[in-house]
């Protein structure tokens, strides 16, 4: 809006005369001219003083905070617990600070929080143990966004705690630096409690098995007796007899590197048959697996021919429902074992 002011400028006449001492004063006219200054008109308008850009790396304020979580646990609390220690405990420490709003749904987040069930890459760092992966963002800097990687499954204060220190590497620390308690580069974190592999339907990390059978150390076998044996083996399985989970798949490879099962035939101790052995990981603070990752069968040499799918099949019965054994592998029979497939109840 522009405002009109006008200054009024005051015209003063002075009236003067003159007359000598005894003498008539002639009567004399005076005519008196004024000229009137003109009338000043000042126009004056609001100068626009540009607002300051927030001194931050996002150049804005308020700072948005999203979230993309793809489990059902919330996290948004935690992250506003993370963000308030910055804010009030450890700002003496950081690059920068700014104004900051956690909205978990906004579509355009300046800095985007994602949990993940692996970190990956991140930028020099590799590895399986990395939990977090953020940025380091300097008060010079410019970006329009950042994004911050959050490992879950961990219990809420260890997640907490992963948070503060990928927000202090937001805020420009490094590894090492104060708070050192906080922005050291290793720490110890508290796994939540998770499924074991034998309470779960299937305790693969995966539902599509592949199994790879090393021919040439069944010496002395007929090769198309074994492939005839693991043909067997295999449909029983992928048909979702007894009590393999229908969803269940398993595949047949030509190299060892691609299976999940390698089945192997060697000299066992003793009276045994045939041998299984399961590797997989823990991922919570129990000793028990939470699935298995990759197994093992050794079927003692000189098999029976008729037999080597039996053995396979028995071990894939355990690797698959550790607790429920399927009918066939039940007795401990070693006649029925010639055509353990063709018994309409299994």
């Amino acid at each position: 809006m522009n405002r009109a002011v006008v200054v009024a400028v005051a015209v003063i006449t002075i009236l003067s005369g003159c007359g000598g001492e005894g003498q008539s004063p002639a009567p004399q006219t005076s005519t008196v001219t004024s000229t009137p200054e003109p009338t000043v008109m000042s126009s004056l308008s609001p100068t626009a003083v540009p607002t300051p850009v927030p001194d931050n790396p996002f150049e804005k304020e308020p700072i948005i905070i999203g979230i993309e979580n793809p489990t059902n646990r919330s996290y948004e609390a935690v992250i506003r617990e993370a963000v308030n220690y910055w804010e009030q405990t450890g700002v003496q420490y950081v690059d920068w600070m700014g104004d900051f709003e956690v909205r978990p749904n906004t579509s355009s987040p300046d800095l985007t929080v994602e949990f993940v069930d692996t970190i990956g890459p991140c930028g020099v760092e590799t590895g399986e143990n990395q939990v977090g992966c953020a940025p380091v963002l300097k008060r010079e800097e410019t970006v329009d966004a950042a994004r911050m990687r959050v490992q879950t499954g961990y219990t809420n204060a260890s997640t907490l705690m992963t948070l503060k220190h990928e927000f202090g590497h937001v805020f420009g620390l490094v590894h090492g630096e104060e708070p050192r308690k906080v922005m050291n580069a290793t720490t110890v974190l508290n796994l939540t409690t998770r499924l074991n592999a034998s309470e779960r339907a299937i305790p693969w990390k995966t539902d599509r098995l592949t199994i790879y059978i090393d021919t040439a150390s069944f010496s002395g076998v007929n090769t198309a007796t074994t492939e005839e044996q693991v043909v067997l083996a295999l449909q029983y399985f992928n048909r979702g007899r007894g009590t393999v989970p229908t969803n269940l798949t398993v595949t047949q490879v030509e190299t060892r590197h691609r299976a999940d099962i390698i089945v192997v035939g060697d000299t066992l101790p003793g009276h045994v048959a045939s041998e299984g052995s399961v590797y997989g990981r823990s991922t919570d603070t129990d000793p028990a697996l939470e699935y298995y990752t990759n197994a093992t069968i050794t079927v003692d040499l000189p098999p029976t021919h008729e037999h080597i799918g039996y053995h396979i099949g028995y071990w894939l019965d355990r690797f698959v429902n550790p607790d429920e054994q399927s009918t066939p592998f039940k007795t401990t029979d070693p006649g029925s074992r010639d055509d353990w497939w063709r018994e309409k109840d299994r």
